[in-house]
């Protein structure tokens, strides 16, 4: 037991020198530049950098401070980068808090030598030397740890800004260059290139230029070459008004090429500066204009045929009328009519094995092959589907010159227009044709759109609303470029009304207005004066809600008995019930009569215009006859009057196809009208109704 007591003190002295308590941890001691308790644990770590000279002279000491924040345990890192000197690798300079570093030898061609640093939890300081002429980008930056959201430790870094210091000579006085600059046209067309020269003409060491080109409204344009650069050409800025095609300088001084992309007067001037010495320079400005005109040479442009069926061939040539230095030449194939406007782009070049291809997909036509010379180019296109494109050539130089400056640095070919037609006996390019709703209830307007092109060249637009598979049968509507329309008539005129029509280069618009509904198909048509070239379209269907007494049920319809099935006429042919044939075969010509009216009850799933093709009568007879107006709604037992028709009373041995030959219709119209089906049985007395013509 004693033994036991003396080894429980022991281990308790043991406990008490190590620093621990019986009752926990001992607290965590504050991190180096941590203050405890007063670490904001959403605080982002952030650096700051001061220099004490931005312009210091060789010979000159520098010091550069940084102030952290928000950090701890930091470890700091001076960089300093030279962008003048391409290549040369940045200095860098590397110290922890608590930390000295001591004059560092400066690594060759650099700008700086360290003479000192030091470092506490939040404030770094670099002591330099400036030991060349150069232009430095300076930053400091801390690794260390700083608080996460839940409070505790995890890797952070800060970072400065940057600042630029200038070392210049020193002694060595500020100076003026003295710059000149010249345009290589007062006057060029748009599109056209302009060549604007900067000269040095007294050596001034300067190393960057800078043109800005300003117009009447202060709008600037501005490009910047240094020396021993040349920079190719830059896709321009949206509304930018020149492309920036070359620039280049050396010491004698700089050359930039433009294109003009928007008219007016500007005025262009220079400037240059230099890295290291205090060296700056503007020129005088020199004006020109650009006219609101091209000034290309003209491409001539041709094809073997207009026309082609799907997978027929056409041949395009393009001759350089003007014999000039040309290295490629462009064709543009701009998709037209229905489908989407869609440029597609074929690049050949003198020598050049294949052609450079940016197709567009769907387009009428594809590029088989191409080749070009110093007269000018071939192309050949393969016709994929129907439709028409506007085809142009242009064609350019890539090297910048000054005999390539000016007017007619390009060529450009007037357009040609190709098509893809449907069918192989006439010309005929698909149209678009489009309705403002699918559906459209009965007193309602549609408005239809005919989508053309200007380059179809279409003086005409013809909109047929047909219900049938003949589109020629149904009603046909006419607008014409010179304003007129016309709305013919047909079967579906009982369903929709036409209310106007006009066309445009770019199509036509039709107005319709339902009056019964149903629905029926629409096709657009289109023709030249000429007759050279038709437009079609896709058929649409249109469809408007009938005014129906009730729905008919699903397989009843109001031409049951329209067509007869096989062996059907032969019933037709049939003598009326309990008669032989030989009484059959006599015939009463003057059995029809004329009746003032007929009385008609409604049945479920009739319309108006049902109960007018039945009875032969025009349905806005009958609904004048009743009294109905829109939307002619009607209920089933309603009983409706059916204005005068011819009747005819069924004699012994009438058979229905001898009575319609008798009064010269169609035996299935008679069977129609009447609602007779197979076989077809007539009685002695039985009134049938004629059908109209």
């Amino acid at each position: 037991m004693r033994l036991r007591t003396t080894a429980v003190l022991i281990l308790l002295a043991g406990l008490l020198l190590a620093g621990c308590t019986l009752s926990g941890p001992a607290p965590e001691e504050p991190r180096p530049g941590e203050q405890p308790g007063s670490q904001d644990v959403t605080a982002i770590p952030a650096m700051t950098i001061t220099v004490s000279s931005t312009d210091p002279k060789v010979g000159d000491q520098v010091t550069i401070s940084g102030q952290l924040s928000n950090l701890g345990m930091p470890r700091y890192t001076l960089t300093l980068i030279t962008p003048n000197l391409e290549g040369r690798p940045a200095d860098t300079f590397t110290l922890a808090a608590g930390q000295m570093l001591n004059p560092v030898p400066a690594s060759e061609g650099a700008p700086f030598a360290l003479l000192s640093a030091t470092a506490d939890a939040t404030t770094v300081t670099f002591v330099l030397e400036a030991l060349r002429p150069a232009t430095v980008t300076a930053m400091v930056s801390a690794n260390g740890e700083a608080r996460g959201p839940d409070g505790a430790f995890v890797p952070g870094v800060a970072q400065s800004g940057t600042l630029a210091i200038t070392i210049s000579q020193a002694g060595l006085p500020a100076s003026t260059a003295r710059l000149d600059i010249a345009v290589s046209h007062e006057a060029i067309n748009l599109r056209d290139l302009i060549g604007i020269t900067v000269t040095n003409p007294e050596g001034a060491s300067v190393d960057t230029y800078t043109l800005t080109i300003t117009g009447v409204d202060g709008t600037a344009h501005t490009a910047i070459v240094r020396l021993g650069e040349v920079l190719p050409e830059e896709p321009p800025a949206e509304g930018a008004r020149f492309r920036l095609i070359q620039a280049s300088a050396d010491p004698d001084g700089a050359f930039f090429a433009l294109q003009a992309l928007a008219p007016g007067t500007f005025t262009a001037t220079a400037a240059a500066t230099a890295d290291i010495a205090p060296v700056s320079g503007t020129s005088t400005g020199v004006t020109f204009t650009v006219a609101d005109t091209t000034g290309a040479s003209p491409l001539g442009i041709s094809a073997d045929r207009a026309i082609a069926l799907p997978g027929e061939q056409i041949t395009l040539s393009v001759t350089n009328n003007e014999g000039l230095d040309f290295s490629s030449y462009t064709l543009y194939l701009e998709a037209a009519g229905i489908a989407p406007e869609a440029v597609a782009e074929f690049v050949v070049r003198p020598g050049q094995a294949e052609p450079d291809l940016y197709p567009v997909e769907g387009a009428p036509f594809e590029l088989i092959s191409a080749a070009a010379d110093p007269t000018g180019a071939v192309f050949v296109l393969r016709a994929a589907r129907p439709g028409a494109v506007i085809a142009s050539v242009s064609a350019y130089r890539d090297t910048v010159s000054q005999a390539g400056l000016g007017p007619q640095v390009y060529g450009e070919s007037a357009p040609l227009n190709l098509f893809v037609s449907l069918y192989a006996d006439r010309a005929v390019v698909p149209i678009g044709l489009a309705a403002s709703a699918e559906t459209v209830n009965p007193g309602e307007e549609i408005t239809i759109t005919v989508r053309g092109q200007p380059v179809f060249g279409f003086s005409s637009y013809d909109l047929l609303v047909f219900s049938g598979d003949d589109p020629g049968a149904g009603m046909r509507l006419t607008a014409r470029l010179d304003g007129t329309f016309e709305a013919g008539q047909g079967p579906e005129s009982a369903l929709y009304e036409a209310v106007s029509g006009s066309a445009t280069p770019d199509g036509a618009t039709f107005t319709l207005r339902a009056l019964l509904g149903g629905e029926v198909s629409l096709q657009a048509l289109a023709s030249t004066d000429d007759g050279s070239l038709a437009g079609e379209s896709a058929v649409l269907t249109l469809n408007a809600p009938q005014v129906a007494a009730e729905q008919p049920a699903e397989g009843e319809g109001e031409e049951e008995a329209a067509e007869p099935a096989e062996g059907e006429e032969e019933a037709a042919k049939q003598p009326a019930e309990g008669e032989d044939e030989e009484e059959a075969a006599e015939e009463d010509e003057g059995a029809g009569v004329e009746a003032p009216a007929v009385e008609y009850t409604v049945r479920p799933g009739d319309t108006l215009y049902s109960i007018g093709l039945r009875f032969g009568v025009d349905w806005q007879v009958i609904a004048g006859a009743n009294g109905l107006s829109t939307p002619y709604r009607l209920t089933v037992g309603q009983v409706l009057t059916i204005p005068g028709r011819e009747v005819y009373v069924v004699k012994a041995g009438d058979y229905l196809l001898g009575i319609a030959r008798a009064l010269g219709v169609d035996w299935r119209d008679l069977a129609r009208v009447n609602s007779l089906s197979a076989p077809y049985t007539v009685y002695p007395g039985q009134t049938l109704i004629v059908p109209g013509p």
